[in-house]
């Protein structure tokens, strides 16, 4: 009879439980988070859309809702794993391969879009540029109009128009065949705009393809995940109803037993009272105690979701910091020298796209070959931070300098990785070197003034003597005259005059004495040049006699042309230029030494002697400095580089490549002029100088 209570109690018990339909919260729980992924998948397909039309400038709100995607997939696995049923499980997984699958397309979208947006802005700015270079050439109109339909072609692609883009290759071909019909320089301005027409005839089909892709996949597996939750709670809400009527039919039966076993244990009625009572006392308190846990899950929950709403806030402020600064923030892959990360004033700092600095490879390439092993190995070098310098090379060729500050982690895995911040240093480099320069040629200066003061004493005494001797020596000259006369009877005197050798002295001494007194007049002239030239330069700018100083610059640097080239001067009438004589003096030697270096290379060949060609004119306002060379000419590969620092095209040994970065210096900064050049390969080169009159004066109207 044990038993038999045993085993009605195990399957009044068993029926009890199947009876028990499951909460409607798990279900709710599940189609709320499908809901919001159905919500969150349409905000991500607009959110695709407005970035593919340029609406959105930044991908910011797809990365936010596919993180968002992530967490409610997340839940939306958790509450399916509750209810227990495979076929949810499975349209949950297919939900997750999904998202997978649109994370992968938004990533090559993104990628494809950034080109190809890049490409779209600058083409209208590379098209007026390339307009405005070609206006004067003989197919400026022909360039134009090639230049409106490329544009308008572009327009049209980018409405979607397919023909639009055969016409926009068509263009670009026929401005390509025109551009072969400019000068090499109009040629350089229309490159840049057939690069960008390029990149976006070929980014155009596949920025197409790659929202096509996103736009692709459907919200089929949402669909097909409420239809088995239906399918699944109807199916529950049946097994219920057969479990409850089993369970009425066992009650009964138990009943009947129950009341026959009453009559038998009228005694224990009153004990099983008492634990009914009890159990349905304690009933009351496990609801209350479930709801009460129902309450702290949403409140844990809301919690959870406003601090992840602080921690988000907090990131984006953060990197905002690190954005705005001028400090470039950046990071390594671990073991690797390859960046990972790096902030967004790269992109104007060399002049590549973001994308470029994380491709790898890419910053090994841009470090020089010569210093390229040395900055390698002092990145994996040992210590938690370090200090590097390095040189790196532009998208446009120009060679910058950064410090950076590495600090350096190991993680769980044991490789290192590396993180820290980029400072652009180019132009404290440049300065430094100018300072160099500068305090080498003040020391070379004074040097230089000292001897010239030394040798001014002696020669001035030498040259009154000579000068003595001279005007004595024609006075002594007509008295041997005369005494020749007197005794031209007198063979003796006429044989000591032959054996003196008198005819030929007074014949050729007073030609020698004349050359004396030239050379001992050069001599003088060389040392006045020197003391002028190395006449330390005042704070404030003065007025000086221009022509004067460029005559004494080249007195000075006579010893580098005199062998090599002629120099030719003619000079303008010029009022006193406000400048800072010494440093005008430092421009005019390089140019000077420049030319007969240029003219050097070409004589040692031809045996030639080259020419220099210095004039000056004023100019309105201006005073206008040519300095011609007929050497060999500038290749025009290197014209764009020509005024950088330590850029040269002499010898190792010949060059520092400091002159003409400084020479800009001096004139543009300093005296707010204009150096340029003119060049042709076999030819020669020209540097014009255009100084203002009155420097100071330029100097307050650029200020205003």
């Amino acid at each position: 009879m044990a038993l038999a209570g045993l085993g009605a109690v195990f399957t009044l018990t068993f029926f009890s439980v199947k009876s028990q339909v499951r909460s409607a919260d798990d279900y709710l729980e599940t189609i709320d988070n499908v809901r919001l992924l159905q919500e969150l998948n349409a905000r991500l397909d607009r959110a695709a859309i407005e970035a593919e039309v340029g609406v959105l400038l930044n991908y910011d709100a797809l990365n936010v809702t596919l993180r968002q995607m992530s967490r409610v997939q997340g839940r939306l696995e958790d509450s399916a794993s509750v209810l227990g049923d495979e076929e949810i499980r499975a349209h949950v997984a297919a939900s997750g391969k999904r998202l997978h699958e649109k994370d992968a397309t938004i990533e090559v979208f993104e990628s494809r879009n950034s080109i190809f947006r890049n490409s779209l802005v600058y083409l209208p700015v590379a098209a007026q540029s390339a307009a405005s270079a070609t206006g004067a050439s003989p197919f400026g109109a022909r360039v134009g109009d090639e230049l409106t339909a490329l544009l308008a072609n572009v327009m049209c692609r980018s409405e979607c128009d397919e023909a639009a883009l055969a016409r926009l290759r068509i263009s670009t071909a026929a401005l390509a065949e025109t551009s072969a019909l400019l000068s090499p320089e109009e040629q350089r301005s229309l490159d840049p705009l057939l690069r960008h027409a390029a990149v976006f005839a070929e980014y155009s089909p596949k920025v197409d393809a790659a929202i096509d892709a996103v736009l692709a996949a459907d919200g089929r597996p949402y669909e097909d995940l409420f239809v088995a939750i239906e399918e699944n709670h109807e199916h529950a809400a049946a097994r219920v109803g057969v479990y409850r009527m089993l369970l009425v039919l066992l009650s009964i039966g138990l009943a009947s037993a129950v009341a026959w076993m009453i009559l038998r244990l009228r005694k224990n009625a009153k004990a099983l009272g008492e634990a009914m009572t009890d159990l349905a006392h304690k009933k009351e308190i496990v609801e209350e105690k479930r709801v009460e846990l129902a309450q702290l899950n949403q409140s844990l929950e809301t919690r959870v979701l406003e601090r992840t709403q602080e921690v988000t806030r907090g990131h984006e402020q953060y990197r905002l910091l690190l954005d705005t600064s001028r400090a470039i923030p950046w990071e390594m892959e671990p073991g690797s020298i390859a960046l990972s990360y790096v902030g967004a004033q790269a992109r104007a700092a060399l002049g590549f796209p973001l994308a470029e600095w994380t491709r790898p490879g890419f910053l090994k390439e841009r470090l020089r070959p010569e210093d390229r092993e040395r900055t390698i190995a002092r990145f994996f070098a040992e210590g938690e931070h370090d200090e590097i310098e390095f040189a790196t090379t532009a998208m446009d060729g120009q060679v910058h300098w950064f410090r950076c500050y590495v600090t350096k982690s190991m993680g769980s895995d044991g490789l290192v990785t590396r993180r820290g911040l980029l400072f652009d240093i180019s132009t404290q480099r440049m300065l430094e070197g100018e300072l160099r320069a500068a305090q080498k040629l003040e020391g070379i200066g004074r040097l230089a003034s000292g001897i010239a003061h030394e040798i001014n004493t002696p020669v001035q005494f030498v040259g009154d003597n000579v000068a003595f001797f001279a005007e004595s020596f024609q006075k002594v000259s007509v008295l041997l005259e005369k005494y020749r006369d007197a005794t031209a009877a007198n063979p003796e005197m006429r044989a000591a005059e032959e054996a003196a050798d008198l005819e030929f002295i007074l014949a050729n001494a007073p030609d020698a004495l004349k050359s004396s007194v030239d050379g001992l007049e050069r001599i003088a002239t060389i040392v006045r040049s020197m003391k002028e030239f190395s006449h330390p330069d005042r704070k404030q700018k003065v007025r000086v006699d221009l022509n004067a100083n460029i005559q004494s610059t080249l007195t000075i640097a006579r010893n580098e042309y005199r062998h090599v080239a002629d120099v030719s001067t003619d000079f303008g009438a010029l009022p006193p230029v406000l400048c800072h004589p010494g440093e005008i003096n430092q421009v005019i030697l390089n140019l000077i030494v420049n030319a007969a270096h240029a003219i050097g290379d070409v004589s040692r060949s031809s045996g030639k002697l080259g020419k220099i060609t210095v004039r000056t004119v004023r100019e309105g306002t201006n005073a206008h400095i040519t300095i011609g060379d007929t050497g060999a000419g500038i290749a025009p590969e290197n014209r764009d580089r020509l005024f950088e620092p330590f850029f040269t095209t002499k010898q190792v040994g010949q060059g520092t490549g400091q002159g003409l970065a400084i020479s800009r210096s001096i004139v543009h900064d300093k005296h707010h002029g204009q150096i340029s050049f003119e060049s042709e390969v076999g030819v020669g080169t020209t540097f014009s100088i255009r100084l203002p009159l009155d420097a100071e004066a330029v100097a307050e109207v650029r200020a205003a």
